[in-house]
Order: structure tokens, then sequence, then C-alpha cells
């Protein structure tokens, strides 16, 4: 029986994100299953389409109402209403660099206190954006 495997470098031009983001990635496990074999990274196709239909069903679910794109990226705007600002479309594409857990609990957050989160920087590294947000006792 045949599996075809992607290598790490495979995956990584896939993606567009670096090797060093790959493996950062493995180490927090984060990303599909991965396989040594012998001194080599692979991953099976299968794992990486699954991981992506995963990742893309995830951030589906926080659109709501099964839009593909988010009403304020759209272009034209769809009424007059609806004027598209470079600053919010910023902000909204930073959106996209949270871990998803970061941004189920910005969600449900008051309007004022998401722009305020939204200003300030944030960490690359998912687990330190979860450990940021986590209340401190």
């Amino acid at each position: 029986m045949h599996y075809p495997v992607m290598t790490e470098q495979q995956v990584a031009a896939r993606w567009k994100v670096s090797l060093k983001t790959m493996r950062r990635w493995r180490q927090d496990k984060v990303g599909p299953a991965w396989y040594k074999l012998f001194h080599s990274v692979r991953y099976h196709e299968a794992d990486v389409f699954d991981f992506e239909q995963q990742s893309a069903q995830h951030w589906l679910t926080i659109l709501g109402d099964r839009e593909r794109v988010p009403r304020i990226v759209t272009y034209p705007p769809k009424d007059a209403a609806e004027e598209i600002n470079v600053t919010q479309v910023r902000r909204l594409m930073r959106l996209t660099l949270l871990a998803p857990a970061v941004v189920e609990q910005l969600v449900g957050t008051s309007e004022t206190a998401l722009e305020q989160l939204m200003r300030c920087p944030w960490p690359t590294a998912w687990k330190d954006q979860i450990r940021l947000l986590a209340p401190t006792a």
C-alpha cells in the first residue's frame, strides 16, 4: 500500500511559512501529525489535507453564516453604510494571526474592550497569546 508523504519543506512551501515556524509548531504540538523517518520529518498527505480542512471549518464556524469572507473585507461595499477603512482591514487581518482559542474568547468581548486589545502588540506564539489572556490570580 502506498502512502503519499510530504517533506517539511513541501508543507512549509504549501502554507507559505518558514521551516523554523514548522519546527516550532511541531514542538508546540500544533499542526498535522508528523513522523520521523531516520533523520527526516515527513507528513502524510492525508493528514495535511485533513488539518487544512479542520482549520477552514474552524474559521468558517467563527465567521458565522457560513460566509467565506468576513463582511468587512468584501469589496466593493455591499451598501453605502458599509465603508471599508484600511485600519479596520489591518486589524481584522491581525486576528488571523491569533490562536483559535484566543479568537473564541475575544468574540464574546465588548467592542470597546476588543478595540483596546487589538491595539496592543500580541506575541506570535499561540501558547504565549493564551497565557496573556489567562486571568491572573
